[in-house]
């Protein structure tokens, strides 16, 4: 398993930040802030895609800070419910490697 501490740590500086800036916030703010997020990052994407209101860098740099945005949030939403974003991320992904959707696209198994 990869050392996962700075993402532990990341997750801790980002909750005493929000308590600083944003006292109270529940997990519906940040669940809300993932999906904005998403937007923003959809938005990124499909405005590279067409070539439109602005060039592949600034696109680039709109999906960076999105993603970041993205993860910032969901580090929000999983302290609120007392999750380690960092035990999350590696037990989602010990259960997904281990789908083969060549082998069996009906369900990955």
């Amino acid at each position: 398993m990869p050392d996962l501490t700075g993402l532990r740590e990341l997750q801790k500086e980002t909750q005493e930040w929000r308590d600083r800036n944003f006292p109270g916030e529940d997990a519906a703010h940040q669940a809300l802030g993932v999906c904005e997020e998403a937007g923003e990052i959809a938005h990124a994407v499909l405005k590279m895609d067409q070539g439109i209101r602005g060039d592949k860098e600034k696109h680039l740099l709109d999906l960076e800070d999105g993603i970041g945005d993205l993860i910032i949030f969901a580090m929000g939403l999983a302290t609120n419910y007392n999750l380690n974003i960092a035990e999350c991320l590696q037990e989602t992904w010990n259960r997904v490697k281990e789908r083969d959707w060549k082998r069996n696209p009906v369900d990955g198994s």
